[in-house]
């Protein structure tokens, strides 16, 4: 993981550092509308297609700009509880393989 980025989460956190659990909550559950809204313009919605476009210039870079400010959202929280972004990918690598290894046989 980028130390630059683990920099600015930190820097985050120190801003937000009292605030309330379900900040993080609510935040998650918006980012998560929001990516959801891209998706639906993936899936045909000529409005949604038109208002992404216009305020990201592409889907593609909707979906980019909404997946990051849920990772961020992700991570800060992560860090609020002492968690590095290292062990959140490892951890989610580590279920991924089960799952499939599970899958698989």
């Amino acid at each position: 993981m980028e130390e630059a980025y683990i920099d600015e989460l930190l820097r985050t956190l120190r801003l937000i550092e009292r605030t309330p659990t379900h900040y993080f909550h609510n935040k998650l559950n918006e980012e998560a509308g929001e990516i959801a809204a891209v998706f639906s313009a993936y899936m045909g919605s000529e409005k949604k297609i038109k208002e992404f476009k216009e305020k990201h210039g592409s889907l593609r870079e909707a979906l980019l700009d909404e997946l990051g400010d849920t990772t961020n959202v992700i991570m800060v929280l992560a860090a609020r509880y002492g968690i590095r972004p290292e062990e959140v990918i490892e951890r989610g690598r580590v279920k991924l393989k089960r799952k499939n290894d599970k899958r698989d046989n």
